[in-house]
Formats: structure tokens, C-alpha cells, sequence
């Protein structure tokens, strides 16, 4: 983003926020429209199981939306306060529940329209991620989600997880260095498979 447009963009917000604390129903809704749908499929990549991302996210949605006159930005863009709540409030989900890391078959909030094939590679897609992410340390998963998958640059990263811009960067470099590592082993499975396969039908 220029620094023109990134500037309009803090303008459009700050008066976004400005008529959203007048209880401006349609600034409300607009916050809605725009943070509802990003903190469900952030839950949704955390908590794999799309009930408890609809649960959490309309939770963190209501708790925006009630404590929005108290949101004071001092440098902070509204993205980095409504996903410092959303994190806050999945690591009280994950208090009281046991961690779980199924890896379910993708909702359909996160399955774009198109060709049945394209769906059914986007479902594998997200499952061969899901899968990897959740060898991760929980504070590399996060990073990974919000830089990568929230498209959250590092200084916003940095203030949701309270930590520095330096340690957000050594964490995403890890992070993707074990991805890369999985998934490369993941390709390199299924090509050995799939050569075993072929073998098998040519002998037969």
C-alpha cells in the first residue's frame, strides 16, 4: 500500500470509528461485515471445527462492537485491536477445552465458488495446511496465520502477540522453514505412493 493510499485508509477508519462510538448502526454493521468473516476462518485455521470458530467469532465480534467507544487507536489499527481479542479469547477457549488438532473437511464459508474441482482442491489444499500448521508452536501458528492467511504486516503482528517486530520476524522465519520442511516430506510421500500405485496397475 503508498503511503497516500495507506493514509486515506487511517482517515476512512478513524471516521469508521468515530460514528461506530455515536452508535452509528451503519458504521456498526460495517465493522461487522468487514471483521466477522476474517476472525471466523482465523478461528476456523485454530480450532479446526467450524461450530467453535462461528461461536468464537460472533463472541469477539459482540465484544468489538459493545467496547468500541472504549477503542482508542494511539497508532493501533482497528485490525490489530479486534484480532488482539480474538486471540485473547481463543486461548480462554483453549483453557477450557482440551486442544484438538483434527483436521476437518473445509466449511463452506471458506470454499470459493467455482468448478467442482477447484472446491475439491482448495478442501486439500486447506487440509494439507491445517495439518502442517498444527506442528507448530501455538505463538508460530499465530504468526503464520495472521502475516500469511490475515495478510497482517509485522508491526500489527507484533502488537496482537506482545512481542517485538525482531521476534515476530525470527518466528515466522522458523515457522516457514518447518513448513517447508513438512510439506516437502508430505510431496515426497505421495509421489512414492503414487509411483507404488502406478507399478502395481502396470503389472496387474
Amino acid at each position: 500500500m503508498t503511503g497516500m493510499a495507506s493514509l486515506l485508509a487511517c482517515v476512512a477508519e478513524e471516521e469508521l470509528v468515530r460514528r461506530a462510538k455515536m452508535l452509528d448502526e451503519a458504521a456498526l454493521s460495517s465493522i461487522f461485515d468487514a471483521y466477522y468473516p476474517r476472525v471466523y476462518n482465523y478461528s476456523l485455521l485454530q480450532l479446526r471445527d467450524a461450530q467453535a470458530a462461528e461461536d468464537l467469532a460472533s463472541d469477539v465480534i459482540l465484544r468489538v462492537l459493545e467496547s468500541i467507544t472504549r477503542y482508542h487507536p494511539r497508532g493501533v489499527p482497528l485490525s490489530a485491536w479486534v484480532f488482539r481479542i480474538a486471540r485473547n479469547r481463543l486461548i480462554d477457549v483453549r483453557r477450557r477445552h482440551a486442544r484438538r488438532r483434527e483436521v476437518g473437511l473445509v466449511d463452506d464459508a471458506i470454499a470459493p465458488a467455482g468448478p467442482p474441482h477447484a472446491a475439491v482442491e482448495r478442501a486439500l489444499n486447506y487440509r494439507a495446511i491445517s495439518a502442517a500448521l498444527s506442528h507448530l508452536t501455538e505463538v508460530q501458528e499465530q504468526v503464520i496465520v495472521l502475516r500469511f492467511m490475515k495478510d497482517l504486516d509485522v508491526a500489527t503482528v507484533a502488537r496482537i502477540l506482545g512481542r517485538s517486530q525482531s521476534a515476530v520476524k525470527s518466528l515466522q522465519f522458523r515457522a516457514l522453514a518447518s513448513l517447508r520442511r513438512m510439506l516437502d516430506s508430505n510431496s515426497h510421500r505421495e509421489t512414492i505412493a503414487s509411483g507404488a500405485n502406478g507399478s502395481a496397475v502396470a503389472v496387474s
